[in-house]
């Protein structure tokens, strides 16, 4: 059954009418909206239209006699827009996941997805970390210049050796390496390059041979760069 469209204003304030004389503490009876449906070859949902805006007037102490036929239109929600300022401002913990990132920009895990999408944000592996500033630049172009040393035998520029050379047997709560008494800490740095020295020597296969060959009383060692080593032991 097709409804009528465009209804008058006394038809409007009939179906009112007809719905306020079968209600009960304001309230139609049960099928009372099926009977208006049938009874004024409306649908429905003008029926609960015209009864809303008939409460609406009532409400406000007014005389139900000219009920609207307007149509109300539906109110959207705002679309939310990305504030890369606050972004910026939240930390690497709270960027972690869509999630987290929701909570920190106040708003819905769909819209935060719907970005990502978008390609407004984009995931990353590290922290965002800020642009050197002159001094820093200055800082790290003089560390690196430090940090070259010419090699006269080889006539090349290498950078030098930062390996740190610390005793392995470093006492943790007092910082003193181990060594015979009164040794003085030259001493004690050169006879540790000597073992570091020893020991990346021995390639893999050489440290096999050794286990393996044992009770030699000298042997060579093939250094790594191709050099013949002696070890005496």
């Amino acid at each position: 059954m097709v409804g009528k469209k465009n209804l008058t204003t006394p038809q409007r304030n009939a179906v009112v009418q007809f719905l306020l004389r079968a209600s009960v503490n304001g309230k139609p009876k049960r099928g009372m909206f099926k009977a208006a449906e049938e009874k004024f070859n409306i649908s429905r949902t003008s029926i609960y239209r015209y009864w809303q805006a008939a409460k609406k007037q009532q409400e406000q102490g007014e005389t139900i006699n000219s009920v609207s036929g307007k149509i109300t239109k539906g109110s959207r929600c705002k679309r939310v827009t990305l504030d890369l300022a606050l972004l910026s401002s939240l930390h690497y913990t709270k960027r972690g996941s869509i999630r987290s990132l929701a909570v920190g920009l106040q708003c819905s895990k769909t819209t935060v997805g719907r970005w990502v999408d978008a390609g407004l944000i984009r995931a990353h592996t590290s922290a965002i970390r800020p642009d050197l500033t002159a001094p820093n630049k200055l800082l790290r172009l003089r560390f690196t210049l430090d940090a070259l040393e010419l090699d006269r035998v080889c006539n090349q520029i290498k950078f030098r050796n930062m390996r740190n050379w610390k005793d392995n047997a470093c006492s943790g709560r007092t910082g003193k390496s181990s060594g015979e008494k009164g040794e003085s800490d030259i001493v004690k740095r050169s006879r540790l390059r000597r073992r570091m020295g020893k020991r990346e020597a021995l390639s893999s296969s050489e440290a096999w041979r050794r286990r393996v060959v044992g009770g030699l009383a000298a042997e060579k060692l093939s250094h790594r760069l191709g050099e013949m080593m002696v070890d005496g032991k």
